[in-house]
């Protein structure tokens, strides 16, 4: 009897590596577009995750500001929501703190000016701002000072 499970395990051995040979050819590109396909699909969804992150925090930050009863038109919310966003990746800082700076200092209105002259969402002293601006730090900033 193991004479014959043997022999039928030899011829069965033959030919798949028979059928093997004909096709390593073939395997070879299949594997590799594989490979490729996987590697491009997971490097799409880390730019899409990014996005999509980046995308719901500008959401949630338009949504605060409504029901903080924010005086600006949709397009100013974005504006401001996406310049938070930006800023704090710049910066590595949480977008909830510029957020909570922006309340405390001027309620989120964007014409505030204080008794010492700061001005803007974040106070800022006009002299402060200017200087910034002059040594490289402040510029491309969207915000209105």
């Amino acid at each position: 009897m193991k004479i014959v499970d043997t022999y039928h395990h030899s011829v069965v051995s033959k030919y798949l590596m028979k059928i093997l040979r004909k096709f390593k050819l073939l395997f070879i590109p299949i594997f590799a577009i594989i490979a490729f396909t996987l590697t491009t699909f997971s490097i799409t969804e880390a730019f899409t995750d990014e996005n999509t992150e980046k995308e719901m925090i500008i959401a949630k930050t338009v949504e605060y500001l409504k029901e903080k009863r924010v005086k600006a038109n949709e397009d100013t919310l974005k504006t401001i929501a996406n310049t938070v966003y930006e800023e704090s990746q710049q910066y590595n800082l949480d977008y909830r703190l510029i957020l909570a700076v922006m309340k405390v200092e001027s309620n989120f209105r964007h014409n505030a000016i204080s008794r010492k002259g700061a001005r803007g969402l974040l106070q800022i002293k006009p002299g402060k701002a200017y200087c910034e601006r002059r040594r490289g730090t402040g510029k491309g900033s969207k915000m209105p000072l």
